[in-house]
Formats: C-alpha cells, structure tokens, sequence
C-alpha cells in the first residue's frame, strides 16, 4: 500500500494477521511506532510520481484504503491509478465503486474480510483471476483522463445544473454566465 497511515488506518491494518504474507507500506505513517504489528512491513519513504506505476505492477495485490468519510461515495485517485497500471487492487466499499468497475475490484469491510481476501488472491490456483479483474478494472479506465472530466464539468456548469446540493450549499449555475 502507499499512502499515509492515518490512524483509522494503521488501526484496521493493525487487526489483520499478516503472518505470511509479504506486506509493504510506503509512505508517511506518523503515529506508528517499533511496537506496532506493521513496523516491520514499513518503507518510510514518499514514493514520487515516477516510482510509483512500477511499484504498483510489481504487488500481487494492492491495497486502496480510502480516508473515512460519510460524504465520501466515489473511489478515490488511487483506484483509478490502480486500475489504469493493471495492478490487481482490493479496496474498502464507496458507493459509486461498484458503478464505476463492477465486481473488477473486490471490496473489504472488516480486518478479517481483508485477510479472507489477501489470503484467497494470493493463493498459487487464483493467480489467473488477479489477472482477469485487473485487466477488465483497466479496460473500464481508458478514457477516463482528466480533461474528459473537466470537460464534463464545464459541461455541467455551462448548461445550468439548477440546485445542486453539497451539504448546506447550493450551487445554481446559469448558461453563458
């Protein structure tokens, strides 16, 4: 996984039995510590933009733990980062995953459910379906850049959306203004 350890985070990471299993965390963990079950799987360093691709190919199986948030529906950069580097991920639930990659990428809720699936992916006989649902979760990428989604966006607000809700917010958007 590269990312931060936020607390909840390193928490749930904490609950999962990695005996035998070749973990790697990369990235700034800040709140862990020599006693913490993950500090021996621990690559205290930022991963720049250009090691990262191959860091992600080269994983059996990438993690995308996304911060908790209610608000949160849609799958984070990482997911499409992921899927577009053909590296197999599983990833915690948000509403839109399922909409946007099918059953591409398999979801976790618990510790146990995440070593469950580690355990079953890593196995020798499950190698092919990695593979597979790496392949269809990049094939549902293309195309997906972001000037599509500025695109997209402009087209939104140059068309006029009306009241969209954010919370308390609205935002009403007039054509050609």
């Amino acid at each position: 996984m590269i990312g931060t350890g936020w607390r909840e985070r390193q928490a749930f990471l904490e609950a999962v039995n990695w005996t035998g299993i070749d973990l790697k965390l990369y990235g700034v963990w800040p709140t862990l510590t020599a006693d913490s079950p993950l500090h021996r799987f621990h690559c205290p360093m930022v991963v720049d933009n250009t090691r990262i691709a191959a860091i992600y190919r080269s994983a059996k199986i990438c993690i995308n733990f996304h911060r908790r948030s209610v608000d949160a529906l849609t799958p984070g950069p990482r997911a499409f980062e992921l899927a577009a580097c053909e590296a197999f991920q599983l990833s915690d639930p948000r509403p839109d995953l399922v909409s946007m990659f099918g059953s591409s990428i398999p979801t976790f809720d618990t510790p146990g459910n995440l070593e469950d699936l580690i355990r079953h992916y890593l196995a020798p006989e499950h190698d092919d379906e990695r593979w597979v649902l790496a392949a269809e979760a990049c094939s549902l990428v293309q195309g997906e850049t972001f000037d599509r989604r500025v695109q997209e966006m402009v087209g939104v607000l140059d068309y006029g959306v009306g009241e969209v809700s954010a919370g308390s917010i609205e935002v009403s958007a007039v054509r050609g203004a």
